[in-house]
């Protein structure tokens, strides 16, 4: 398998012979081609170089293990363990089939932290009268004008509904 690093070289070479190419094109509609090729890979090589780091990041399971393993410890019965564990932490799951399955995915799920918010703040979100499903945060002009001036700096992710904020904060102060 092609590491990173690899990859982002061999990008790299296939660019640099492609604009060779382009600088012997025998016509307009040749260049023109080749330009659209370049663009492509110069794009691919970006995403590539930025793609996500997976090291820094960890799975609910390897974030609460430590937790897990006290728990369980004093309560013995790894179901019942990992339901409490993740409803301490604001997850709610209710005891049924459809939900242990739930609750196995939540286990892999890459561990987030919570959004914070201070008082004011959550209020001021929570007291919006319009639906908070299907509205974004960004989509309100005043929310994106405080959070330009210095406001709302736990929310790194404006394009997430009212609803999704709410549901991963913690109101700190």
């Amino acid at each position: 398998m092609i590491d990173e690093k690899e990859l982002i070289k061999s990008l790299e070479d296939l660019t640099d012979e492609y604009r060779d190419k382009q600088a012997n094109a025998k016509n307009e509609k040749h260049n023109a081609l080749l330009t659209g090729a370049l663009g492509m890979l110069i794009d691919v090589t970006n995403m590539v170089r930025h793609w996500p780091k997976r090291r820094n990041r960890m799975t609910n399971l390897e974030y609460y293990k430590d937790e897990i393993k006290e728990e369980f410890l004093k309560h013995h019965y790894l179901g019942d363990v990992v339901y409490r564990v993740a409803s301490n932490n604001g997850y709610k799951f209710y005891r049924n089939s459809e939900d242990d399955i739930n609750l196995i995915d939540w286990l892999l799920e890459e561990h987030k932290e919570p959004i914070k918010l201070k008082q004011w703040e959550y209020d001021l979100i929570r007291t919006n009268d319009r639906p908070h499903e299907c509205n974004v945060f960004e989509s309100f002009n005043t929310y994106r004008n405080m959070k330009a001036i210095g406001y709302f700096e736990g929310i790194t992710d404006t394009s997430m509904t009212l609803k999704e904020i709410l549901e991963n904060c913690e109101v700190v102060e």
